[in-house]
């Protein structure tokens, strides 16, 4: 009996502190069962892993208002420029984004160019990360890199067939977007010249500069951070070396905005979690990460271990040339006139 009453009691007095600390003002418990309000980032691949990483724990930056929850989307670039560019209604195949970080600020005139999209991106945007675009040599075919370095305007100039040229889609790829646009304006009949000696191959998730290192071609536009990525990766070491050609002055920014479902502009919500994700991003232990991960500062500097066994110069000056939205739709129907002749 003294045993029963023994139990008894026990479970009264547990029953009651359950009841005492489930009623308690606990600061962490609110924290825990706030609204928890989901906040969609979609990111380009080329940084995704990074940003991952970067935000997975995003406490040193939340103030103790702060509820939202960050999911982090990988996805290409000119994808999400579509679907924010695409009215309401007419094939979605997902809800939008809150934040939105592609690899170039040439998408956020993309998906801006109309009035559906211009509408729903936010006014400004802040680069998180660059990195040159280049042309990615077969080291073997680079002689006299880095003082002498190959260029698009010698390669083009060789007799038709001694090198495997080739380029990105421009639809898809904003390297080789910018490199034609700086090699034959927005011309039909330039692009025309250029891209006869050019391949088109079909990518996938495959970077362009591994083609190079894997011999199926000697050359092809790419990114700084691309080539350092594909030397890690290749069996023989700095198979790869990146060709800064003064007439590509152009770089991938990484630019983050917001991105809005109607004329209202972002929630509060959204708005400050913009700002917690961009104070994440700039700060130096992610530029660390980012830096690791063969990207460069958002002012250009290379602070990564990597030089000339890597493939690249760091102390080349990167361009930040941004073509006009209107030079970039010219370029867009002049390749479309192209590839129909072709």
């Amino acid at each position: 009996l003294f045993l029963l009453v023994l139990v008894c009691v026990t479970l009264v007095v547990a029953a009651g502190l359950f009841v005492l600390r489930d009623g308690e003002a606990d600061p962490a418990a609110d924290d825990r069962d706030c609204d928890g309000t989901r906040v969609a980032l979609s990111v380009d691949p080329r940084i995704a892993s990074v940003v991952q990483e970067a935000t997975a724990d995003l406490s040193p930056w939340l103030a103790p208002e702060d509820c939202f929850a960050l999911d982090v989307v990988s996805q290409t670039s000119a994808t999400t420029a579509a679907e924010i560019a695409r009215p309401e209604g007419v094939g979605l195949s997902a809800p939008l984004p809150d934040l939105w970080l592609p690899d170039s600020s040439v998408w956020l005139q993309q998906a801006g160019a109309g009035k559906v999209g211009a509408r729903r991106l936010g006014a400004e945007s802040v680069s998180v990360a660059t990195s040159p675009i280049v042309l990615a040599v077969s080291r073997a075919q680079a002689s006299g890199w880095p003082a002498n370095p190959p260029t698009w305007g010698k390669l083009l100039a060789e007799r038709e067939g001694e090198r495997a040229l080739a380029t990105t889609d421009i639809d898809v790829d904003a390297a080789g977007m910018l490199t034609l646009l700086s090699l034959s304006g927005s011309s039909p009949r330039r692009l025309l010249g250029v891209t006869r000696r050019l391949a088109v191959p079909l990518l996938g998730d495959e970077p362009a500069a591994r083609l190079v290192a894997s011999g199926k071609f000697d050359a092809i536009p790419s990114s700084e951070q691309e080539v350092i990525a594909v030397n890690r990766d290749a069996p023989e070491a700095g198979a790869l070396v990146a060709a800064y050609d003064p007439t590509v002055r152009s770089s991938l920014d990484f630019p983050l905005t917001t991105v809005a479902e109607d004329e209202a502009g972002p929630s509060e919500v959204v708005s400050r979690a913009a700002e917690v994700v961009e104070a994440a991003l700039l700060d130096p232990a992610t530029q660390d990460l980012l830096a690791g991960a063969g990207l460069r500062t958002p002012d250009g500097m290379l602070t990564g271990p990597y030089g000339e066994g890597h493939g690249v110069v760091p102390d080349a000056k990167p361009g930040n040339q941004l073509p006009t939205a209107e030079a970039v739709h010219d370029l867009s129907s002049a390749w479309s006139t192209v590839g129909r002749r072709s």
